[in-house]
């Protein structure tokens, strides 16, 4: 769905959110590892953080390894960070957000600025519109933020191509 934002700062993307000030409480949008990373920079910067996700809490951050997960996890919420999985953001007015959570329950958070860090989805609608004998899908256009899958997919491409 979409978020009604008014009297908010802005909604910023994650790549956009180092170099933007943003208030002191700061929604992250999504649970892949670069919302993560932008969390826990924000965190680690004095920003009160609070993650919304439509992702199940066995999902968050589920690009980065078990080790890296469990660090990155534990430093977060030591440090005060909160997570809404399977939740949604409703509206923001007046620096207020209201979030929607798996249980039903509306719950109002202080919010002084949205950062997207929503997951990329596959998207090979372009390859449908090539008109050549061979298309391959590799890398995010197939499985976003997956390194291994388009290693593999990029290692099958290039020995169908060569026969073998």
């Amino acid at each position: 769905g979409y978020v009604i934002a008014t009297d908010i700062k802005f909604t910023v993307d994650v790549y956009a959110a180092m170099f933007t000030e943003m208030g002191e409480n700061v929604i992250v949008y999504g649970s892949n590892a670069q919302a993560f990373d932008m969390a826990l920079w924000l965190t680690v910067h004095k920003k009160h953080v609070t993650m919304v996700t439509p992702n199940a809490a066995e999902e968050l951050d589920m690009q980065q390894s078990q080790h890296a997960m469990r660090m990155m996890t534990t430093a977060l919420y030591a440090l005060g960070f909160s997570a809404w999985p399977k939740a949604s953001i409703q509206s923001v007015n007046q620096n207020k957000a209201v979030i929607l959570t798996e249980t039903g329950v509306e719950m109002e958070i202080a919010c002084d600025a949205i950062v997207n860090g929503a997951d990329m989805l596959p998207n090979t609608s372009l390859l449908e519109g090539i008109a050549v004998s061979e298309t391959y899908a590799i890398g995010d256009c197939a499985h976003p933020y997956n390194i291994a899958k388009a290693i593999r997919q990029l290692q099958s491409a290039l020995l169908q191509l060569i026969g073998e």
